[in-house]
């Protein structure tokens, strides 16, 4: 739902975006994939697509990194924002067409489309994390006590087991972490997990909501 083919053989990794995951031999299907991948497919029917880069032009694993619009104009990374078949994933420096794909996923979420409606995908408590249950794109409660800092991270601690990581490079993007401290919090991502510790990587603000 997320990933173009193109007719030599090259793949494309529409940018800013994430579907849910369509089952392969190493996974299953998670809810909404399918749909995801079939309303790209009909969006493409005529085997056309016009591609636009933003900053980075490959990711690491060569694929290549692009905005892609139909030859009608429909901009694809912003419909399937729209329609709630795709998360939002803004990841610096590609920040191109930001406040417009931050402004179609808000719609989304107004509407309930997609996967705002899904109960698969309603927010969870950081509290109820385990070793089984973390995996994949969430949305998490959460509340920041405290910050501290390494060579290259912001980390805000959540409790004994769980932090987000703000990189300092991308520092400029959010307004002051202290404004994050101690407020109830919804995190949108993935987690990590290094031995008995969780982690959350947070690249763009958009990927945190605050509630109150």
């Amino acid at each position: 739902g997320d990933t173009l083919v193109l007719e030599n053989n090259q793949r494309v990794r529409l940018l800013s975006i994430n579907t849910p995951e369509i089952s392969s031999r190493y996974r299953e299907a998670e809810p909404g994939g399918i749909e995801a991948r079939d309303w790209l497919k009909k969006q493409l029917s005529e085997n056309q697509v016009y591609l636009q880069y933003d900053t980075e032009k490959r990711d690491r694993y060569d694929r290549l990194l692009a905005y892609a619009w139909t030859p009608d104009g429909d901009f694809i990374n912003e419909k399937l924002l729209q329609k709630g078949l795709a998360a939002l994933t803004l990841k610096p420096p590609n920040l191109q067409y930001a406040d417009q794909l931050i402004a179609a996923q808000r719609q989304a979420i107004k509407q309930q489309q997609g996967i705002w409606g899904d109960k698969h995908y309603q927010p969870r408590k950081v509290s109820s994390l385990t070793e089984t249950a973390y995996r994949g794109w969430q949305r998490w409660l959460l509340t920041a006590k405290s910050r501290s800092q390494t060579r290259d991270y912001w980390i805000l601690k959540v409790n004994d087991k769980a932090s987000l990581r703000i990189a300092k490079q991308q520092q400029d993007l959010f307004p002051p972490l202290e404004s994050y401290l101690n407020k109830s919090l919804e995190v949108r991502g993935w987690m990590s997990k290094r031995g008995d510790q969780y982690s959350l990587f947070v690249q763009h603000p958009s990927a945190i909501r605050l509630l109150d």
